[in-house]
């Protein structure tokens, strides 16, 4: 009971927007300059790792900065060339790479699982373990935070924007339209993305993080904000910069113009990706949108189950 009453305090939570003079400018020249890096996109069959049901391709392809980004590609076996599947990029959140690992996918569509950069070396211990109690934090959220052009999370959010254009060169997809399942910070470069680009119909926010930053960077217990609190307490000044830096990368400040289907889900005690900020996002969209709330859950926010419904809100509204 205690957790839906505290839910009903968030319904009218409206934060103001941070969005600084320069913000669609600043997006605008950002999107430029990543068209600009030559693609080199591969896509080589893993077939070690293909199934009866997919075939699995390793992929690589350039992004901002010229940096390599990794990524797993599965295609239907059964796909035609008259019916091409239609792609769903998956993404995890910040030092979480297999957030997603094990959980069952339909076979009508392709899948991208993108790593975040800087990620692809980054071995994740499983749950429940010794190493997983000594698990260590990497330290990008910090790489150049005093200028937003050179930070950390603008590769993040290109990255996810180019995989789009590398998806349009694989001739067995069908790039028409596209679904992105997005988790954590995820969450936020994929309405960045969805904003830059019309391909993208689908939206699936689980557990968004990065929305409403002057409120989420003092709940927030997640790796990615312990980084940057840790780093600017050490700091006698320029934080007001930095917390205008990281306004760029707000959530909130790309709702105006996300105009995509959105399925978001949250778990009300979830102290990685706060409730109260999450619904703070959920309000400002001003599109066909849907929210699955789990009162008792944590950052998992209905785990499997609720990923196997996301994929079927896909297919009732994805042709």
């Amino acid at each position: 009971m205690a957790t839906l009453l505290q839910f009903d305090k968030y319904i009218n939570y409206f934060p103001p927007l941070t969005k600084e003079p320069d913000f669609d400018h600043f997006w605008s020249i950002m999107t430029n300059e990543v068209k600009k890096v030559s693609m080199q996109g591969e896509y080589v069959l893993n077939k070690k790792r293909s199934n009866s049901r997919f075939n699995i391709y390793d992929v690589t392809f350039r992004s901002y900065m010229k940096t390599i980004i990794h990524a797993d590609l599965y295609i239907p076996v059964n796909a035609k060339n008259k019916i091409k599947p239609k792609p769903v990029i998956i993404c995890h959140d910040y030092n979480s790479i297999n957030q997603y690992k094990g959980y069952g996918v339909l076979e009508n569509y392709a899948y991208l699982y993108i790593k975040m950069r800087g990620h692809h070396s980054i071995i994740e211990p499983l749950p429940n373990t010794p190493e997983a109690k000594e698990k260590t934090t990497p330290g990008f959220m910090t790489e150049q935070i005093y200028e937003p052009k050179n930070y950390y999370l603008t590769g993040v959010f290109l990255d996810l924007y180019r995989s789009i254009d590398f998806l349009r060169l694989v001739k067995e997809i069908d790039c028409s339209e596209i679904a992105i399942i997005a988790k954590g910070i995820s969450a936020s470069a994929a309405l960045f993305t969805q904003c830059y680009n019309k391909r993208v119909t689908k939206l699936v926010l689980d557990s968004p993080l990065f929305v409403d930053l002057e409120t989420s960077q003092n709940l927030s217990k997640s790796d990615s904000s312990s980084e940057i609190n840790s780093f600017i307490s050490t700091l006698k000044r320029d934080k007001i910069k930095i917390k205008k830096n990281l306004s760029y990368f707000d959530g909130l400040n790309f709702t105006q113009k996300v105009d995509s289907d959105i399925l978001m889900s949250i778990g009300l005690r979830d102290d990685i990706s706060p409730a109260k900020c999450a619904l703070s996002l959920f309000h400002y969209l001003n599109c066909d949108k849907t929210v699955e709330v789990y009162p008792e859950d944590n950052n998992e926010c209905g785990g499997m189950e609720q990923f196997q419904k996301s994929l079927k809100w896909i297919k009732s509204r994805m042709s």
